[in-house]
């Protein structure tokens, strides 16, 4: 598995002395939340060149993007007439950022964009996969896929609440621009055995998080990542990990290190 760590566990998003580290530590792989680089959004096509070649100058290579609907208003997959439009425009604009910086996973949490309101389970479900489809195409055409992450009602999920649920949903959409985001801190909250999970989604899986609960510090570790780490070797998947862990301000190298013992003895060469 490809080592990889997102840049929300740092304040200033494109810190060279955070990316050696990363390196340093064997991680070869970057996650960016787009704003935490370009916080309004702009990213002009000089721009993302210049942060391409400064993260590939630290020895790295950028692997996903999160936190794609940070900094909007108003976007959501389920609205209809002109939110529906903004939202299609936005997710256009990610995708083209994604592929000028070479991001080929993009993680869709966000439950606030995927909020179904009072829409009944079926017809929700009917209105996601239709434009889920149309988004995935979007990605795929950017060389690039969509990566559907669950997210649990503790924690403001209203659609596609659990792994095995939106991986049984990422199989509806049956688009190879769409695929399914394994948080490692959501699966262990779900109390389902965890390689029999792993096992029945090792399908679609595209990305995987190491997180902790609330995207807290590694250090103690609060999630069997042995357990995640050796299952996704079993099942043979070689995709990227990336360490998914707020700012701390003041503890960011400290926590930053710890993350990557933890991920490195779990989710490393066997």
């Amino acid at each position: 598995m490809l080592l990889s760590v997102s840049n929300i566990a740092w304040a200033q998003g494109d810190d060279p002395a955070l990316l050696n580290l990363l390196r340093a530590n064997g991680y070869a792989g970057l996650d960016v939340a787009p704003t935490k680089i370009w916080p309004d959004w702009q990213a002009t096509a000089d721009a993302t060149v210049r942060f391409k070649q400064q993260v590939a100058a630290a020895g790295l290579r950028i692997i996903g993007m999160q936190s794609i609907f940070f900094g909007t208003t108003g976007l959501n997959v389920f609205a209809d007439g002109e939110r529906w439009l903004a939202t299609k425009r936005h997710l256009r604009r990610v995708a083209a950022i994604a592929r000028d910086i070479g991001a080929t996973r993009i993680v869709f949490g966000a439950p606030a964009n995927r909020d179904p309101g009072n829409l009944p389970a079926a017809a929700a479900t009917e209105i996601a996969v239709r434009r889920l489809r149309r988004l995935g195409g979007i990605f795929a055409d950017a060389d690039t896929r969509l990566c559907l992450e669950p997210v649990p009602a503790d924690a403001g999920g209203r659609f596609l609440l659990t792994t095995l649920e939106t991986a049984a949903f990422v199989r509806q959409v049956d688009h190879p621009g769409v695929c399914l985001n394994l948080d490692a801190a959501f699966l262990a909250g779900e109390g389902e055995p965890i390689e029999r999970t792993i096992r029945s989604c090792a399908d679609v899986i595209g990305h995987a998080h190491a997180s902790e609960p609330a995207l807290g510090t590694f250090a103690p570790s609060r999630v069997d990542h042995r357990a995640i780490g050796a299952a996704l070797r079993k099942v043979g998947y070689a995709g990227a990990v990336a360490i998914e862990m707020r700012a701390v301000a003041g503890a960011e190298d400290r926590n930053l290190r710890d993350a990557m013992k933890v991920v490195s003895a779990c989710y490393g060469s066997a």
